[in-house]
């Protein structure tokens, strides 16, 4: 009785995931769909407002989705919160030096550039700042943090598994969101390997989430990474 009783537990889980991957993939486009015609056109205050607020929307449902779970784990993340927050510190220097390294060789051994996606980030933050800021510092942290381990914590029990493959769907993820097709990576094959420096990335969340069984960890770091990109992107602007 108990195994089927973990059975069915886990199947309920692995529901979750799937309408988290739903949720995380259709919903933002399919409230933006009515509007599509007219995106191109729109002031770009009104596209902002009009895109954090799909991404909000995203975010309240996510959260709704596993609010018990959060809940628990910011009740049990303020009991400990400066321990929690140095062990995710340094789980993601460890992670940063991993991806600095990578990011050296690709660009001086292998003669590449900047990835995609973070093209793409530096685009919207130029053109859609009102957009840009509170979507990667905020909202785009904690739901890819729900997205990426949260869900698939009661799927994979274990740890070692669970940190190898949730960092595989998160590189892999960030490395194709810019490309409208697999076969526009192969053309710019160089682009490959920024799989890796992302993979580093989320060891170093995976080890946190791992190392103090809690997702506000992560959720913190993650935050904090983003939005020390962020200012690095907007002095670099202010500069130039």
């Amino acid at each position: 009785m108990m195994k089927i009783n973990k059975i069915l537990e886990w199947l309920k889980y692995v529901l979750l995931l799937i309408i988290t991957i739903v949720v995380y993939e259709y919903l933002q486009p399919l409230v933006l769909l009515p509007f599509m015609n007219s995106l191109g056109t729109m002031p770009n205050i009104l596209k902002s407002l009009l895109l954090i607020g799909s991404e909000i929307l995203v975010f309240i449902v996510l959260i709704g989705i596993y609010h018990k779970l959060i809940i628990d784990n910011i009740k049990t993340f303020f009991k400990h919160p400066f321990e929690n927050i140095g062990i995710g510190f340094v789980c993601w220097l460890l992670g940063m030096i991993g991806m600095v390294i990578c990011n050296v060789l690709i660009t001086f051994v292998m003669g590449g550039g900047l990835s995609e996606n973070e093209s793409v980030n530096r685009e919207i933050i130029t053109k859609l700042p009102l957009y840009a800021i509170p979507a990667i510092a905020i909202f785009g942290p904690i739901i890819e943090e729900i997205v990426f381990r949260l869900s698939f914590r009661k799927i994979i029990p274990n740890k070692t598994l669970f940190i190898i493959i949730t960092s595989i769907i998160f590189a892999s993820v960030h490395l194709i969101a810019s490309f409208n097709s697999f076969s526009e990576i192969l053309i710019n094959f160089q682009e490959l390997f920024h799989f890796f420096p992302y993979f580093c990335l989320a060891l170093s969340f995976g080890f946190a989430y791992r190392n103090t069984d809690n997702i506000c960890t992560t959720m913190f770091v993650h935050m904090m990474h983003n939005t020390y990109c962020l200012i690095i992107i907007l002095l670099g602007m202010i500069v130039s």
